[in-house]
């Protein structure tokens, strides 16, 4: 009786690991789909109040994603440069200057290639500065509640 006791504890462990990794998993999925969907329809609001035009919905996710990897792949270069500009000034507001320059200048670059390679969206060029400097903004905010949190928590 020990032995198939043993084994139906060996057997509950194991279905408890299973239930709590797909609760967990669940949960992730959920959270970055809520930070995945506010960003869409938060870029999808703004292009409607600056006039951008787009096709479809699907023109739009389409323009997002690859706005989103070549973005990537601007910060790559962008976030180092602009901590290696910064490097060089002591005083906050310079540091700051820097970093919006080179990081909007990146962005820019990233949004306006995309525009340029899709034909079924339009985003005038006045519309693609303001929509950087939006998004800037929005990072650095969230930028500084996170820096203050973890300083906080020392």
């Amino acid at each position: 009786m020990t032995i198939s006791n043993s084994n139906e504890s060996k057997a509950k462990k194991i279905g408890d690991k299973i239930f709590s990794a797909i609760v967990v998993g669940i949960i992730v999925i959920v959270a970055i789909s809520i930070v995945a969907g506010a960003t869409f329809f938060g870029v999808a609001g703004l292009f409607k109040i600056l006039g951008v035009e787009y096709e479809s919905w699907y023109s739009f996710l389409i323009f997002f994603l690859m706005f989103g990897l070549i973005g990537f792949m601007a910060d790559i270069f962008a976030i180092p440069l602009s901590r290696i500009l910064a490097s060089y000034t002591n005083k906050t507001y310079q540091k700051f200057l820097i970093v919006m320059v080179v990081d909007c200048l990146f962005s820019w670059m990233a949004l306006h290639t995309t525009d340029e390679l899709m034909s079924s969206i339009t985003i005038p060029t006045g519309t693609e500065f303001i929509t950087v400097i939006v998004l800037f903004l929005a990072e650095h905010a969230m930028d500084d509640k996170t820096k203050g949190k973890k300083s906080e928590k020392k």
